[in-house]
Protein backbone atom coordinates (compact mmCIF):
# COMPACT_ATOMS: atom_id res chain seq x y z
CA UNK A 1 0.00 0.00 0.00
CA UNK A 2 2.03 3.09 -1.18
CA UNK A 3 1.18 6.39 0.71
CA UNK A 4 3.47 8.42 -1.61
CA UNK A 5 1.12 9.52 -4.25
CA UNK A 6 -0.71 11.46 -1.41
CA UNK A 7 -0.29 15.06 -1.02
CA UNK A 8 2.45 15.57 1.60
CA UNK A 9 2.45 18.64 3.12
CA UNK A 10 5.91 20.68 3.88
CA UNK A 11 7.01 20.71 7.35
CA UNK A 12 6.66 23.53 9.05
CA UNK A 13 10.26 24.48 10.16
CA UNK A 14 10.68 27.87 12.27
CA UNK A 15 13.56 29.63 11.09
CA UNK A 16 16.05 30.19 14.40
CA UNK A 17 15.61 33.96 15.53
CA UNK A 18 18.58 35.51 14.04
CA UNK A 19 20.65 38.19 16.50
CA UNK A 20 22.04 41.39 15.15
CA UNK A 21 25.34 41.39 14.03
CA UNK A 22 26.53 44.52 15.53
CA UNK A 23 25.88 45.64 19.07
CA UNK A 24 23.67 47.06 20.74
CA UNK A 25 24.80 50.92 19.90
CA UNK A 26 24.25 50.01 16.29
CA UNK A 27 28.03 49.40 15.46
CA UNK A 28 30.75 47.06 14.99
CA UNK A 29 32.96 46.56 17.96
CA UNK A 30 36.10 48.11 16.40
CA UNK A 31 33.53 51.34 15.50
CA UNK A 32 32.70 51.61 19.24
CA UNK A 33 35.23 51.22 20.75
CA UNK A 34 34.80 48.23 22.92
CA UNK A 35 37.14 45.49 24.08
CA UNK A 36 38.61 42.53 21.25
CA UNK A 37 36.84 39.87 22.68
CA UNK A 38 33.52 41.35 22.43
CA UNK A 39 33.75 39.90 19.24
CA UNK A 40 33.98 36.46 20.36
CA UNK A 41 30.98 37.23 22.82
CA UNK A 42 28.66 38.63 19.74
CA UNK A 43 29.77 35.54 17.58
CA UNK A 44 28.73 33.55 20.57
CA UNK A 45 25.30 34.88 20.77
CA UNK A 46 24.60 35.03 16.97
CA UNK A 47 22.78 31.56 16.99
CA UNK A 48 23.02 28.58 15.30
CA UNK A 49 24.27 28.17 12.15
CA UNK A 50 21.85 27.32 8.89
CA UNK A 51 21.25 23.82 8.40
CA UNK A 52 23.22 22.94 5.24
CA UNK A 53 21.30 21.85 1.79
CA UNK A 54 22.07 17.89 2.60
CA UNK A 55 20.72 18.85 6.51
CA UNK A 56 17.53 20.13 4.49
CA UNK A 57 17.05 17.24 2.56
CA UNK A 58 17.52 14.38 5.22
CA UNK A 59 14.69 16.79 7.40
CA UNK A 60 12.28 16.62 4.93
CA UNK A 61 12.87 13.17 4.00
CA UNK A 62 12.52 12.60 7.72
CA UNK A 63 8.96 14.69 7.83
CA UNK A 64 7.09 13.15 4.96
CA UNK A 65 8.07 9.56 6.50
CA UNK A 66 6.63 10.79 9.67
CA UNK A 67 3.69 11.76 7.73
CA UNK A 68 3.24 8.53 5.93
CA UNK A 69 3.36 6.74 9.48
CA UNK A 70 0.61 8.59 10.75
CA UNK A 71 -1.47 8.15 8.22
CA UNK A 72 -0.64 4.33 7.92
CA UNK A 73 -1.50 4.26 12.23
CA UNK A 74 -4.67 5.76 11.84
CA UNK A 75 -5.85 3.77 8.93
CA UNK A 76 -4.86 0.12 10.65
CA UNK A 77 -6.15 1.35 14.25
CA UNK A 78 -9.36 2.74 12.78
CA UNK A 79 -9.99 -1.05 10.62
CA UNK A 80 -8.88 -2.99 13.86
CA UNK A 81 -11.55 -1.45 15.48
CA UNK A 82 -13.75 -1.46 12.63
CA UNK A 83 -13.20 -5.58 12.07
CA UNK A 84 -13.34 -6.26 16.24
CA UNK A 85 -16.81 -4.33 16.52
CA UNK A 86 -18.31 -6.24 13.35
CA UNK A 87 -16.80 -9.36 15.06
CA UNK A 88 -18.39 -8.54 18.58
CA UNK A 89 -21.68 -7.70 16.95
CA UNK A 90 -21.82 -11.47 15.48
CA UNK A 91 -21.02 -12.62 18.47
CA UNK A 92 -24.08 -10.89 20.66
CA UNK A 93 -26.07 -12.19 17.67
CA UNK A 94 -24.74 -15.44 18.30
CA UNK A 95 -25.47 -15.77 22.38
CA UNK A 96 -28.92 -14.02 22.08
CA UNK A 97 -29.81 -16.08 19.18
CA UNK A 98 -28.33 -19.45 21.03
CA UNK A 99 -30.41 -18.53 24.19
CA UNK A 100 -33.42 -17.91 23.01
CA UNK A 101 -33.30 -21.14 20.87
CA UNK A 102 -32.45 -22.57 24.62
CA UNK A 103 -36.01 -20.64 26.19
CA UNK A 104 -38.05 -21.91 23.40
CA UNK A 105 -36.79 -24.88 23.03
CA UNK A 106 -37.82 -25.46 27.34
CA UNK A 107 -41.07 -23.71 26.19
CA UNK A 108 -41.24 -26.12 23.51
CA UNK A 109 -42.54 -23.35 20.99
CA UNK A 110 -40.41 -24.18 17.76
CA UNK A 111 -41.10 -21.24 15.78
CA UNK A 112 -39.03 -19.03 18.16
CA UNK A 113 -36.44 -21.50 18.34
CA UNK A 114 -36.58 -21.61 14.70
CA UNK A 115 -35.61 -18.02 14.29
CA UNK A 116 -33.30 -17.84 17.18
CA UNK A 117 -31.32 -21.05 14.85
CA UNK A 118 -31.43 -19.00 11.89
CA UNK A 119 -30.09 -15.57 13.51
CA UNK A 120 -26.78 -17.86 15.01
CA UNK A 121 -26.24 -19.88 11.79
CA UNK A 122 -26.17 -16.20 9.79
CA UNK A 123 -23.84 -14.64 12.56
CA UNK A 124 -21.46 -17.27 12.75
CA UNK A 125 -21.35 -17.71 8.48
CA UNK A 126 -20.94 -14.19 7.93
CA UNK A 127 -18.59 -13.88 10.50
CA UNK A 128 -16.83 -16.76 9.25
CA UNK A 129 -16.59 -16.16 5.78
CA UNK A 130 -15.78 -12.66 5.96
CA UNK A 131 -12.93 -13.82 8.25
CA UNK A 132 -13.04 -10.34 10.88
CA UNK A 133 -11.07 -11.89 13.37
CA UNK A 134 -8.43 -12.46 11.69
CA UNK A 135 -8.29 -9.11 9.94
CA UNK A 136 -8.95 -7.33 13.42
CA UNK A 137 -5.78 -8.98 14.52
CA UNK A 138 -4.06 -8.08 10.97
CA UNK A 139 -4.49 -4.45 11.17
CA UNK A 140 -3.54 -4.34 14.74
CA UNK A 141 -0.13 -5.97 14.16
CA UNK A 142 0.24 -3.74 10.97
CA UNK A 143 -0.30 -0.73 13.43
CA UNK A 144 2.33 -2.11 16.02
CA UNK A 145 4.46 -2.40 13.38
CA UNK A 146 4.02 1.23 12.58
CA UNK A 147 4.65 1.76 16.12
CA UNK A 148 7.68 1.29 16.78
CA UNK A 149 8.95 2.61 12.84
CA UNK A 150 7.90 5.84 14.49
CA UNK A 151 9.51 4.87 18.13
CA UNK A 152 12.70 4.51 15.93
CA UNK A 153 12.61 7.54 14.35
CA UNK A 154 11.58 9.28 17.60
CA UNK A 155 14.55 7.99 19.31
CA UNK A 156 16.90 9.33 15.87
CA UNK A 157 16.26 12.58 17.35
CA UNK A 158 15.78 16.26 15.17
CA UNK A 159 18.60 15.02 13.29
CA UNK A 160 18.57 11.84 11.74
CA UNK A 161 21.31 10.39 9.62
CA UNK A 162 20.76 9.54 6.24
CA UNK A 163 21.24 6.26 6.80
CA UNK A 164 18.52 6.38 9.63
CA UNK A 165 16.53 7.58 7.34
CA UNK A 166 17.37 5.47 4.39
CA UNK A 167 17.00 1.97 7.03
CA UNK A 168 13.37 3.32 8.47
CA UNK A 169 12.20 4.27 4.65
CA UNK A 170 13.26 0.78 3.77
CA UNK A 171 11.19 -1.36 6.61
CA UNK A 172 8.50 1.62 6.17
CA UNK A 173 8.00 0.16 2.22
CA UNK A 174 8.06 -3.44 2.98
CA UNK A 175 5.13 -2.98 6.06
CA UNK A 176 2.96 -1.15 3.30
CA UNK A 177 3.70 -3.79 0.42
CA UNK A 178 2.54 -6.31 3.11
CA UNK A 179 -0.89 -4.63 3.70
CA UNK A 180 -4.20 -5.81 1.89
CA UNK A 181 -6.21 -3.80 -0.31
CA UNK A 182 -6.35 -0.28 0.40
CA UNK A 183 -9.43 1.37 1.37
CA UNK A 184 -8.87 4.40 -0.52
CA UNK A 185 -11.63 6.96 0.94
CA UNK A 186 -10.40 5.72 4.51
CA UNK A 187 -7.08 6.55 3.26
CA UNK A 188 -8.07 9.69 3.07
CA UNK A 189 -9.69 10.72 5.86
CA UNK A 190 -6.66 9.62 7.49
CA UNK A 191 -4.78 11.77 5.49
CA UNK A 192 -6.63 14.64 6.49
CA UNK A 193 -6.76 13.68 10.17
CA UNK A 194 -2.54 13.84 10.13
CA UNK A 195 -2.78 17.29 8.55
CA UNK A 196 -4.92 18.33 11.46
CA UNK A 197 -2.96 16.79 13.40
CA UNK A 198 0.67 17.97 12.68
CA UNK A 199 -0.91 21.67 11.89
CA UNK A 200 -0.02 21.75 8.48
CA UNK A 201 -1.58 23.69 6.19
CA UNK A 202 -5.11 23.00 5.61
CA UNK A 203 -5.18 23.50 1.72
CA UNK A 204 -3.68 19.79 1.80
CA UNK A 205 -6.73 18.40 2.80
CA UNK A 206 -8.61 16.06 0.21
CA UNK A 207 -12.65 16.45 -0.08
CA UNK A 208 -14.77 13.70 0.29
CA UNK A 209 -18.44 12.94 -0.02
CA UNK A 210 -20.12 12.65 3.74
CA UNK A 211 -21.59 9.02 2.31
CA UNK A 212 -17.75 8.42 1.28
CA UNK A 213 -16.75 8.90 5.02
CA UNK A 214 -19.53 6.58 5.77
CA UNK A 215 -18.80 3.18 3.83
CA UNK A 216 -14.81 4.42 3.50
CA UNK A 217 -14.27 1.08 6.16
CA UNK A 218 -16.75 -1.35 4.17
CA UNK A 219 -15.60 -0.93 0.34
CA UNK A 220 -12.81 0.59 -1.75
CA UNK A 221 -13.68 3.91 -3.07
CA UNK A 222 -12.22 5.95 -5.37
CA UNK A 223 -12.63 9.43 -4.08
CA UNK A 224 -10.29 11.40 -6.14
CA UNK A 225 -12.69 10.66 -9.05
CA UNK A 226 -15.69 12.48 -7.34
CA UNK A 227 -16.49 16.06 -6.75
CA UNK A 228 -16.38 17.26 -2.87
CA UNK A 229 -19.29 17.70 -0.70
Amino acid sequence: MDRTRFDVPPRNAAEPEGHPKDDITGGSAAASGSEPWDDDIAASDAGPAAPTDEEVAIGDKAWEIRFRIGISRRYNSRLASHYGGLENFATVLSLVGGSAAFADALGKQTGLALYASLTVMVAATVSLAFRWPDKARSHTDFYRQYTRLQERLVRAGENPSDETIREIEADLTLIEAGEPATRNALMIVCHNEEVTAQKADPSHKQPLRWWQRWFAAFVTLPPRTWESA
